[in-house]
């Protein structure tokens, strides 16, 4: 009866101890695996915690989780559609044809705007070329009526000195809008000298070929007048956008922030020096 109680104390003696040890080298050498992979401080802090039973070690900190908007910044919103109308307000999230529209709206006012600016330089290039045609500056030296504004200087027995303003040298954008704005200068328009008499009293001083000149040039203002309007229609574009996209950014967070009154987060925490367990957390404001 004594050897089989002294063979069953033995038994469970190996049992006992052997498993112990075991699992205290399992225990270090994971440790040191851990001490290996965190540095010494982070296995200090490991070996701590396997040691006082089990803690919880948040594994990637306190304010990393799931479930949170993310927050949209209305100067950020306001800086994007300010350079680019529609992107504060992709940014912001807004509904897509908001963004689709100010686009548009951007691109149309570009468009128009190159289409006028293209329009006036055509028509600018086609009065130049009536000007040349049809208006002569002449040689000083003219010293009868030949058919040019000299001549017709001479012509009056007059010079430059005796009006208000001189014919620039060049042919400049002086120059073309001085010829058809000033009467002094119409003895340069071939057409005057059909009938230089008639068209020197005050109700004539426009002869055709200086009124057609006129409404050539005027077409060409307006083209241009009308690209410039584009010009600062697409800055109000580009401002709208901006205030827009500010406002629709902060909308976005103030629903946000409503509607998550209920807050889930996610997060992995050490357990053990080796071991990592998933933590849920719910927090609920009134």
């Amino acid at each position: 009866m004594k050897k089989i109680l002294l063979l069953l104390m033995l038994i469970f003696l190996s049992a006992r101890f052997p498993v112990g040890a075991i699992e205290l080298e399992s225990n270090e050498l994971e440790l040191n695996i851990q001490g290996l992979k965190y540095g010494s401080t982070d296995y200090a802090n490991l070996k701590n915690q396997s040691q006082q039973g089990g803690e919880f070690y948040n594994e990637f900190g306190d304010d990393e989780g799931i479930f949170e908007y993310d927050y949209k910044s209305p100067k950020r919103a306001f800086v994007y559609s300010l350079l680019i109308p529609g992107l504060g307000q992709r940014y912001s999230e807004s509904h897509a044809l908001k963004t689709l529209a100010f686009i548009g709206v951007e691109v149309g006012l570009w468009m128009g705007y190159f289409n006028r600016h293209n329009k006036g330089d055509i028509a600018t290039d086609d009065y130049e070329h009536f000007a040349d045609d049809h208006w002569f500056v002449g040689l000083v030296t003219d010293d009868s009526a030949s058919g040019t504004y000299r001549g017709w200087l001479n012509w009056k027995d007059s010079t430059e000195d005796d009006f208000t303003h001189t014919i620039s040298e060049t042919k400049d954008q002086q120059y073309y809008e001085m010829i058809g704005k000033y009467e002094q200068f119409r003895g340069g328009w071939d057409d005057y000298w059909d009938d230089p008499l008639k068209y020197d009293s005050v109700d004539f001083y426009t002869s055709p070929n200086r009124e057609t000149y006129l409404t050539m040039r005027k077409d060409a203002n307006d083209y241009y007048d009308m690209a410039n309007r584009f010009l600062i229609f697409t800055m109000v574009n580009h401002l709208v956008s901006a205030f827009d996209a500010a406002l629709s950014a902060k909308r976005y967070n103030k629903k946000k922030a409503a509607e998550s009154w209920l807050s889930v987060k996610t997060e992995m925490r050490k357990y053990s020096a080796t071991e990592s367990i998933p933590v849920v957390k719910f927090t609920y404001g009134f």
